[in-house]
């Protein structure tokens, strides 16, 4: 794999802008075929000036699906930034070799844990302990605060069980007072008389009303 060098500008066939290649046509089909014709026309041209050789990344020849999705994905989106993504990605690699430093691979592996050493697991157990206790003193609280409930629920069900009894003994005495007043002579003279009267009354209403008519 070779990066050439041509005018003091580093050129390679897959880190060249793309944005020169790829912006004058939407199809992603069109993409891909125009950058690998351009692709093979700066392989096989003829260097007038000085060249250089340089160490390519690994994958710099292998014309992927990547481009491809890059392509598909900014036309589906109407934007240019997956491509600018992967063109700066591209710039960052060349970079680095181009100063003889190792390729930059991206490694999404989780590092292994490392053992705890001694203070850690006193501390984790410390931690675990203190845990333990906030949970015992939680439940213990939780307990309380329902044994509480029940208490006050008890004493208003038996309060309320001793004022119905109240009220039915009230009533009891109501009607039992109403029963004795009214056999008593004297209630009973009195109620007779003023039954009387109204009557009278009415029998005289009625007389007047007759009298009118007529």
């Amino acid at each position: 794999m070779f990066l050439v060098v041509i005018n003091n500008k580093w050129k390679s066939p897959r880190y060249i802008n793309r944005l020169t290649i790829l912006g004058c046509t939407s199809s992603p089909g069109r993409i891909f075929q125009n950058y690998t014709n351009h692709c093979n026309k700066i392989i096989n041209m003829k260097m007038e000036s000085e060249t250089t050789s340089f160490r390519l990344p690994s994958d710099a020849f292998t014309f992927g699906t990547d481009l491809y999705s890059f392509s598909l994905e900014s036309v589906e989106k109407e934007s240019l930034l997956p491509l600018l993504k992967d063109e700066l990605r591209c710039k960052i690699q060349t970079k680095r070799l181009s100063q003889g430093m190792e390729e930059l691979k991206v490694d999404f592996q989780m590092k292994p844990q490392a053992p705890l050493t001694a203070e850690e697991i006193q501390k984790q157990e410390n931690r675990k302990l203190l845990n333990r206790e906030s949970a015992k003193k939680c439940r213990r609280k939780k307990k309380t605060i329902y044994q509480n409930v029940q208490q006050e629920l008890k004493s208003l069900i038996d309060e309320n069980r001793h004022l119905k009894e109240r009220i039915r003994c009230i009533e009891a005495e109501k009607e039992f007072f109403l029963s004795n007043i009214l056999r008593h002579p004297v209630i009973s003279k009195v109620l007779s008389d003023f039954s009387k009267s109204i009557d009278n009354n009415l029998t005289n209403i009625k007389n007047e009303i007759l009298y009118v008519q007529n």
